[in-house]
């Protein structure tokens, strides 16, 4: 037979070499992180896989974890992510009968626009911190009382529907 009993391929040519016929791998998967930790949708992940003490030609099996499963045969990875949520991307290299340990990294994709009031975000400051660069943060008319500084630290606009007052409501 071609397969063992565990129903993998022979490592040798239709010999059964019995108990020592399975080989451990020492093969090695990594990959770069995608330009991003965070975006907004439709957001493009583009990143780079290698794999170490390979045997032969190596393939990458990538579940992007949005339901999406490729092979690559390059080490250049990319993939686009429509909807909003936080993805765990798994890579496994593969070479010949070898298969490295997956390894993982999570992304996750925000909604462009970034509510407060009205259904959003109860405060600014959450909106703003779940905002990525180029993010829009839009308050609903209203009264907004903060007690303490609002920190943007990215690339956003923040912009109001109607009329929008922001008080500080901090003692001096």
């Amino acid at each position: 037979s071609d397969k063992d009993l565990d129903g993998k391929p022979r490592l040798s040519e239709g010999v059964d070499i019995g108990c020592y016929e399975y080989q451990h791998s020492n093969m090695t998967v990594s990959f770069t992180a995608p330009a991003f930790d965070v975006g907004y949708a439709p957001a493009t992940a583009t990143f780079m896989a290698s794999a170490e003490n390979a045997p032969g030609d190596v393939s990458y099996e990538v579940n992007f974890g949005d339901g999406t499963l490729e092979v690559y045969t390059e080490s250049q990875i990319s993939h686009v992510y429509t909807a909003i949520g936080t993805y765990t991307i798994s890579v496994t290299a593969v070479s010949g009968v070898e298969r490295s340990k997956p390894m993982t990294r999570t992304v996750k994709i925000v909604d462009k626009i970034q509510r407060v009031g009205e259904g959003g975000h109860s405060t600014i400051q959450e909106a703003l911190d779940e905002a990525v660069a180029g993010c829009e943060v839009i308050l609903a008319a209203g009264v907004y009382e903060v007690s303490s500084p609002i920190v943007v630290n990215k690339a956003v606009t923040v912009s109001g529907e109607g009329s929008v007052l922001v008080r500080n409501t901090a003692e001096a």
